[in-house]
């Protein structure tokens, strides 16, 4: 990998987080206007639970794959649990528990 592909990947990470930090806020508002407390902590442990099954079963994916598979992993638990949520919504869910996963040291690099 060059030097300059690996400086833009560190900027998208950072631009990334920094999109986090300033849409959870938001998020967390939107959802506590239209979920109750307990699908609310449905959802963020279902992102927490895809994020770690993600790395651990699938390690060689890229960024977006692994994204993309938490995306649906958590979409079809929540389609079985009849709570409703949009793609955005599980996205961004997803996203925080990443962060928030990483920022505890719990994922590597």
């Amino acid at each position: 990998m060059s030097s300059l592909h690996s400086v833009l990947l560190n900027l998208l990470y950072l631009g990334s987080l920094g999109a986090i930090g300033y849409l959870a806020p938001r998020l967390r508002a939107f959802l506590n206007a239209h979920t109750t407390a307990e699908e609310r902590a449905v959802i963020a442990e279902l992102a927490t639970v895809a994020i770690s099954l993600i790395e651990q079963e699938f390690p060689t994916l890229d960024g977006p794959a692994k994204l993309q598979a938490a995306i649906k992993f958590v979409d079809d638990q929540l389609t079985r649990l009849h709570i409703p949520i949009s793609a955005e919504e599980v996205e961004a869910a997803i996203e925080r528990a990443y962060a928030e996963a990483k920022a505890a040291g719990l994922l590597s690099a």
